[in-house]
């Protein structure tokens, strides 16, 4: 073994000292070979850092669980829930829970001059935490929600105000179409409208889920559908970093009541989980290319070191040496 490690060296050493027309050959593959891996590191950290950053903006914009009722239709704006003080403060107070905020989710048609846009109005609480939306507010301010007041200050998509040429302050009106049934039990839409003012103007970046998106107090949302103040369209609960939702569904599911039920922002947006998942495979297809390229660049080079060193291998078989130990040298 020593023998051959010592004629590796000296072939090593006199490769790197002469010109021979293996010395080019054999950078050329080395340099292959490093691109190959920088390639396949730089593919798989570009792929992983944006699923990342879908998944912090959803769980961000939505929440990592919700809480809603079971429903037939995926309409989440129908049904309520009454919240109860109790059932509220346990989830808040589960050690891998960093947050639960009620809300309450509204469609609505935005109406300026001759142009109409359907939205989806989310009503907080004064005591919503807007940090998410802080990071990403580009025009404006944070609405300031009073206990005693109802406000009419909302915060909207940037996408949104530069298809309806909205600007800080403008009044907005917004109409909604509500389910009543009259004397005979018939259903017939009743329509009503809010005025609204923009106070601020977000950009999260996430296409049609904050596009259409508005935030406005709560308590618009509750008065338009006949609800109590404990009534909400569903809970959003965030969980601690280093926790995954999985982890808060089965913490709370037994304090929950039997007529809720529990989704994953996974579960939620499904459609897009799956078209991530498809992004692996290009990933993978990726690093098979790349391990081919590189493959084939260490053979060639390897085929032609050996062909220049014909007449030394034919010296060292004549002299006893082993096909192991001269592959060993090469």
């Amino acid at each position: 073994m020593k023998s051959v490690y010592f004629i590796a060296l000296k072939l090593l050493k006199a490769n790197k000292e002469s010109q021979n027309i293996a010395q080019p050959t054999i950078r050329i593959g080395t340099i292959g070979v490093a691109l190959g891996i920088c390639i396949m590191i730089l593919s798989l950290a570009v792929i992983k850092g944006f699923k990342n950053e879908i998944l912090k903006k959803l769980s961000g914009l939505t929440a990592h669980v919700v809480v809603m009722p079971y429903q037939t239709t995926k309409d989440v704006t129908e049904n309520s829930l009454s919240i109860n003080a109790d059932t509220l403060s346990l989830i808040k107070k589960n050690n891998i829970v960093e947050d639960a905020q009620p809300v309450c989710m509204k469609n609505g048609i935005l109406k300026v001059k001759e142009e109409n846009e359907g939205i989806v109005i989310k009503g907080v609480q004064p005591s919503y935490n807007w940090q998410f939306i802080q990071q990403y507010l580009v025009a404006g301010n944070m609405p300031q929600f009073q206990d005693t007041v109802i406000s009419k200050d909302v915060i909207i998509s940037k996408k949104l105000a530069d298809k309806m040429n909205l600007v800080l302050n403008q009044k907005l009106i917004v109409y909604f179409i509500n389910k009543t049934k009259d004397t005979a039990g018939n259903v017939r839409p009743e329509y009503r409208s809010r005025d609204f003012y923009i106070k601020g103007i977000f950009n999260a970046q996430l296409g049609e889920l904050d596009n259409q998106l508005m935030f406005a107090d709560v308590r618009h949302i509750q008065k338009l559908n006949g609800w109590q103040p404990n009534q909400f369209s569903q809970i959003e609960v965030y969980a601690k970093k280093g926790y995954s939702p999985d982890d808060v569904i089965e913490k709370i599911i037994d304090i929950l009541p039997f007529n809720y039920q529990v989704l994953s922002v996974k579960e939620l947006y499904s459609n897009i989980f799956n078209w991530l998942d498809m992004i692996d495979i290009n990933g993978i297809i990726i690093i098979v290319l790349m391990l081919m390229v590189a493959g084939i660049n260490m053979v060639s080079a390897l085929i032609i070191l050996i062909l220049e060193k014909v007449n030394l291998i034919g010296i060292l078989k004549s002299l006893g040496l082993s096909n192991a130990g001269i592959k060993n040298i090469f």
